[in-house]
């Protein structure tokens, strides 16, 4: 009895995988950076709550594993009758985390650039203008 299976019956099957692969990644990656870049705009000019309750969330997310968010997604939301796919589960899961990753890099980037266009800018100005435009500011820039 030979049950050995050749990588020539099984390339269907590895090729069907590679495209749901595929999609999961143009799903996750595509709404990912649009909700990222939403999320992380509302981190970097939202309110202190706004700033607290996105943190909270960020910080869990991308400390959970994501093998634990995606059984999560698709074992834990049955019981409260939402029921998904495994194939939508782990695109949910993985837009979820791309989405806390990508409104990190945003939040990070906006600061950034916010800090460099402060400190361009006082090197030009007066000591007076310069603290009008850091009054027209949420917060001063960190020097």
């Amino acid at each position: 009895m030979d049950r050995s299976i050749s990588v020539i019956q099984l390339l269907p099957l590895l090729l069907k995988g590679f495209g749901i692969t595929l999609l999961l990644a143009a799903v996750a990656i595509g709404l990912g950076a649009v909700f990222g870049t939403l999320l992380g705009s509302l981190y970097a000019w939202g309110g202190r709550v706004v700033r607290a309750v996105l943190f909270m969330l960020v910080t869990i997310v991308r400390g959970v594993p994501l093998v634990v968010q995606v059984f999560a997604v698709f074992f834990m939301l049955p019981a409260y009758g939402i029921k998904f796919s495994a194939v939508s589960s782990a695109g949910i899961a993985l837009t979820l985390f791309a989405s806390f990753t990508i409104m990190e890099i945003v939040r990070g980037a906006s600061r950034s650039f916010r800090r460099r266009r402060c400190k361009r800018r006082s090197r030009w100005v007066s000591p007076i203008t310069r603290q009008c435009a850091r009054s027209c500011y949420r917060r001063p820039c960190a020097r």
